[in-house]
């Protein structure tokens, strides 16, 4: 016992070095931008968080060549061609390689390597947009192309600086950029590059904090102040390595029976929890706003209501499988998060959704029924699969089949008052309740689905397996309100938290989902199938699978 304590708090020292670290240690570069405060997209941020969003919404990478943004910014700021000569923009659909005659193998590419290629680029940008202007959808080709047009644009206003207002202005709103101001204060700007080119580390780090003294007041106290907590969620990782403890702690509970197991799940649960919670205050406090308003914020909310509703069932219910299926698909929500293409910037809202108020009781409300839902899915995952194994007893069976029930009833609830609420809103903002739009017709069809599963449940006509599927296959259709509407249609008056890409992990799931219930027919229906086989050879032995 003695050992296991020992390894178990080693364990907990070395992840508490490894998380330190990742948060304390920073390079020059990365020092410096912190500091440095730039105007980007209508709202005051650090150079490192614009220099982190901009590499990755041009490579697709956080880092690049093993550098942070920042350094890969600062080197590239001393060479006059250092962006457009460095092939870091992606290109990874191969009908655009195609049309723009690049090699089929590579997946990065320069500005100057597509420079002979802007005329077709520009031509099928203009044709997206005359489909757009005339009420069409753009081809796949065409969203493609205008997704690079942007990255292009992107580099161009780099290496040319325009986009690089770190200049506050004398007056009014509207910062320059070192071109566009053209005084000593541009100037003093342009040598940090120089110095970090040349490995002055301590005189680049100097003349940085001299900058960003210089520019402390008139950027405003607030606006810093925002800047710092953005600079603290973005080294903290705070998503990260929730979802490493919520893995580890599902981990920790198959060894339920021991009790320094069980100690320790409930530790690495409520610390994961504890950074969950963190990051999404700290997004709060950057933005002054709710964490709901992309997908990649949807979703990381959705899955804290997630872990509330199992901590709050397993406080009530004292079933410890609740909080381990808690932690394991909220892990699983968090990987998802960063494999789709969704945004993670703190950038400004499209003008319909600047409402502090309709986000909270409109958004936050159907995106906690996702939660709910989402937690009933992964318990009908369990309790079917088990089942399948023969490794549920009838009374556990009979208690997940009534959480499930009772999360799918709290789930309609609160998605039918979300939705109510969203044709409040929606009569505000477009002078009509309802319109049949995309979003909402599937955010009907969603609630209907889920009702008709709670009124043959309380009919009495579907056992305890078809309510775990039930609660499976109900999720599909949030699956596709959610998601789906936004990034693989894309229409509607909804259309502004639109995006594209991600069909192929949603076909992942699909092809999951269509092989578990192939499985759990199997078991089913083949009673001699080698899963029964196991079963019976592990409850009584080789004789009684041969008899």
């Amino acid at each position: 016992m003695e050992t296991r304590k020992f390894f178990l708090a080693l364990g907990s020292c070395f992840l508490a070095v490894l998380i330190w670290a990742q948060i304390s240690w920073a390079s020059p570069a990365e020092e410096a931008a912190r500091l440095i405060p730039i105007q980007h997209n209508g709202r005051i941020k650090s150079l490192d968080v614009f220099a982190r969003e901009t590499l990755r919404y041009i490579s697709g990478k956080d880092h690049w060549d093993k550098k942070s943004a920042s350094e890969f910014f600062f080197e590239r700021l001393a060479s006059p061609d250092g962006f457009t000569a460095a092939a870091f923009i992606r290109l990874d659909y191969l009908q655009l390689k195609e049309f723009l005659n690049l090699p089929a193998d590579r997946k990065f590419f320069s500005y100057q390597e597509l420079k002979p290629s802007f005329p077709l680029i520009v031509s099928l940008v203009q044709s997206g947009q005359q489909k757009r202007d005339a009420k069409q959808t753009p081809s796949r080709l065409e969203e493609k192309v205008e997704f690079l047009y942007g990255q292009l644009v992107n580099i161009d206003q780099l290496a040319g600086g325009e986009i690089l207002k770190v200049v506050p202005p004398k007056e009014g709103q509207a910062w320059l950029s070192p071109p566009e101001s053209g005084d000593a204060a541009s100037g003093q700007f342009t040598s940090l590059a120089a110095l970090y080119k040349v490995n002055n580390e301590k005189e680049f780090l100097s003349k940085a904090k001299a900058w960003a003294q210089d520019v402390a007041p008139q950027a405003g106290a607030s606006a810093l102040k925002r800047m710092h907590y953005e600079n603290a969620y973005y080294r903290g990782k705070f998503f990260h390595y929730a979802s490493i403890l919520y893995v580890l702690a599902f981990i920790l509970f198959f060894f339920e029976n021991k009790s320094w197991a069980q100690k320790s799940g409930f530790l690495a649960i409520g610390s994961g929890f504890l950074l969950h919670t963190a990051g999404l205050i700290l997004r709060m406090i950057v933005l002054l706003r709710p964490p709901v308003s992309n997908m990649f914020e949807s979703m990381i909310f959705m899955n804290w209501i997630l872990m509330v509703s199992a901590g709050l069932l397993y406080l009530f219910r004292k079933e410890i499988f609740i909080i381990k299926v808690g932690a394991l698909v909220s892990a699983l929500v968090m990987i998802y998060a960063d494999l789709l293409p969704v945004t993670r910037s703190m950038d400004l809202l499209v003008p319909v959704l600047r409402s502090n108020y309709w986000l909270t009781i409109h958004v936050m409300t159907i995106v906690a029924s996702y939660g709910l839902f989402g937690l009933s899915m992964a318990l009908g995952h369990r309790q079917l699969f088990l089942t399948a194994l023969k490794k549920i007893s009838g009374q556990e069976e009979e208690t997940s089949t009534y959480i499930v029930f009772r999360l799918i009833q709290a789930g309609v609830f609160t998605l039918g008052i979300g939705t109510v609420l969203g044709g409040v809103w929606a009569n505000e903002s477009w002078g009509r309740f309802w319109g049949w739009d995309p979003k909402e017709t599937w955010a009907l069809i969603t609630f209907l689905a889920y009702l008709l599963i709670v009124h043959l449940r309380s009919a009495g006509k579907i056992n305890n397996s078809w309510m775990a599927a039930s609660a499976i296959i109900g999720f599909l259709f949030v699956l596709m309100t959610w998601y789906g509407v936004n990034f693989l249609l894309g229409k509607g008056l909804h259309s502004y938290g639109s995006g594209g890409g991600g069909a192929v992990w949603i076909v992942y799931y699909l092809v999951f989902e269509v092989l578990f219930f192939a499985f759990i027919l199997f078991s089913r229906c083949m009673p001699h199938s080698p899963i029964n086989k196991f079963n019976s050879f592990q409850k009584g032995g080789l004789h009684d699978v041969q008899g």
